[in-house]
């Protein structure tokens, strides 16, 4: 409950420090407790003690923001409203990458080589993926990278409306991949696709949440529901649209960059 207690999202304002912050305590904590608990398996247990917390946060968030669907009026006003409350998600997300890329940075390599194991793992099995000759060209590639971000865009939306906050696991996920990455091959050109990319999951998993937490306190029954579907729809539509954009950054931006050194 401490943890958890560190962000309410009624008071979090122009927090963006604090979100921040939270971020890179959460994932502090987690990864000490991984390692000093579940050591053989600290590369996933780090994730989940650092999700643990984030469950409560977004939950909250969540709540709050489904009550704007009842107290303001209007798509374009509403979206900003949630807009806002993107941006301290993604400040809590690059606490999460600054924290998890630290450590790893810093720890022994034998503490770090098995507190991001799994995370390394993955990396080996993205770039087999596409190395294998399947995909030739700039567009094949592009192909392969919105089909892969779509599995993981419709996984935030699924998990959120089941699970109310599930996607933060995912997000976590992806920050603990992403500072294994960094780590292997130090390139701010990976945070240029990569920031769209999150808040395109960020606002997947809130549309997703969002719902859920209508239908769990039953405002499905309110003449009020039929604003929450179309607000969700819109935020959907929106996370779509920069998926598919920094699919476009990291194929014919981002890896022409790296390949030039930067």
């Amino acid at each position: 409950m401490v943890l958890e207690s560190l962000v309410v999202p009624e008071k979090i304002g122009n927090t963006r420090r604090g979100m921040f912050f939270a971020g890179f305590i959460y994932s502090t904590v987690g990864l000490f407790l991984a390692y000093t608990v579940f050591r053989a398996q600290a590369s996933m247990a780090s994730v989940s003690f650092t999700a643990i917390p984030l469950v409560v946060v977004m939950y909250r968030t969540l709540r709050y923001e489904e009550g704007k669907d009842f107290r303001i009026k209007g798509n374009f006003p509403l979206l900003k409203e949630h807009l806002h409350v993107l941006y301290l998600f993604l400040y809590l997300f690059l606490g999460l990458v600054a924290s998890f890329t630290l450590w790893y940075f810093v720890l022994p390599s034998e503490v770090g080589g098995l507190l991001f194991k799994a995370q390394n793992e993955a990396i080996i099995g993205i770039r087999r993926g596409v190395g294998t000759g399947s995909f030739t060209g700039a567009q094949d590639f592009l192909v392969k990278i919105v089909l892969n971000n779509l599995r993981v865009w419709g996984f935030c939306i699924l998990f959120s409306f089941l699970y109310g906050a599930g996607a933060i696991f995912i997000l976590t996920w992806n920050a603990s991949v992403l500072a294994a990455a960094l780590r292997e091959s130090p390139s701010p050109m990976y945070l240029l696709h990569g920031l769209p990319e999150i808040a395109a999951y960020f606002l997947a998993a809130l549309a997703g949440g969002i719902i859920s937490v209508a239908v769990a306190n039953h405002h499905y029954k309110s003449k009020e529901f039929g604003e929450i579907v179309v607000d969700s729809l819109d935020l959907v539509v929106v996370s779509l649209l920069i998926l598919v954009a920094s699919a476009f950054v990291e194929v014919y931006v981002s890896l022409s960059l790296m390949r030039l050194g930067l």
